[in-house]
C-alpha cells in the first residue's frame, strides 16, 4: 500500500496550513495498492522529528477506512465517526 499527498513531497516540509500553528487541517491523501483481501485500512501519522529526545509524536490516527477508498480529501471533519470516509473512526 502506498499513501501519498499532493500537499507535500516525501521527506519535505508540511505547509503551515496543515499544522497546529496554521489552520490545523488534515492534508489530502491518495491511497494506492491496497491488497484485494483487505476489508479496511488504517493510517497513522507520526512524527519522529519532534524536538523531544526519544519521543515519537502521533498526530493522527484513522482506522476502519474502506479498502476501496482511494482519496481522503483535505480537512476531514473532526468527528468520532467520519461519514465521508465510510464510517472510519
Amino acid at each position: 500500500m502506498l499513501v501519498t499527498s499532493s500537499a507535500f513531497e516525501n521527506g519535505g516540509f508540511i505547509l503551515k496550513k496543515y499544522t497546529g500553528n496554521g489552520e490545523d487541517k488534515s492534508p489530502p491523501l491518495q491511497i494506492k495498492g491496497v491488497d484485494s483481501s483487505a476489508k479496511s485500512i488504517a493510517i497513522i501519522v507520526d512524527d519522529p522529528d519532534v524536538p523531544i529526545p526519544f519521543v515519537t509524536f502521533t498526530h493522527w490516527v484513522v482506522y476502519n477506512i474502506p479498502s476501496n477508498l482511494t482519496v481522503i480529501e483535505e480537512d476531514i471533519p473532526r468527528e468520532e465517526m467520519v461519514k465521508s470516509l465510510g464510517g472510519a473512526l
